[in-house]
């Protein structure tokens, strides 16, 4: 059995997401996202290597979704990386959390893909099953 070097796949997509002017920070206390705004990617190391590397995909998945938006906005009817601010009826709606559900899951192909480009190998089987409990989480959201 080949013993993966996890932290080195990490510090791949580091650099990649650094290289577009995006930092990465890791930490006991983050909630794993991507801030918009900010331009950083949140990693929390409460998890394994192995797992912090999947989240890190799917987060400079949401970066690739963010630089075609126009295209996400045209195919989702309540994109969510353009809501805020509202009265808490557009974050209430379904057409808002079918986007949202579409997002993430979009977030995670983007983040395979990144994968693939940058010639590191992940497990699909592992990478799968973390997908769907995420994407989970927010059908039972």
């Amino acid at each position: 059995m080949i013993i993966k070097n996890w932290q080195k796949s990490i510090d791949s997509v580091v650099k990649w997401a650094e290289d577009r002017g995006i930092n990465v920070c890791f930490g006991k206390d983050l909630e794993d996202q991507f801030c918009y705004k900010e331009r950083v990617i949140h990693i929390n190391t409460n998890q394994t290597k192995e797992n912090r590397f999947y989240v890190l995909l799917h987060e400079c998945g949401h970066y690739l979704i963010s630089k075609t938006s126009s295209n996400f906005v045209r195919d989702m009817p309540m994109y969510k990386g353009f809501t805020g601010g509202e009265d808490g009826r557009v974050a209430r709606s379904k057409a808002y959390h079918v986007s949202l559900v579409a997002e993430e899951t979009e977030a995670w192909r983007r983040g395979r893909n990144l994968a693939r480009r940058l010639g590191e190998s992940i497990d699909n089987e592992r990478y799968d099953n973390m997908m769907a409990k995420c994407v989970y989480s927010y059908i039972k959201y």
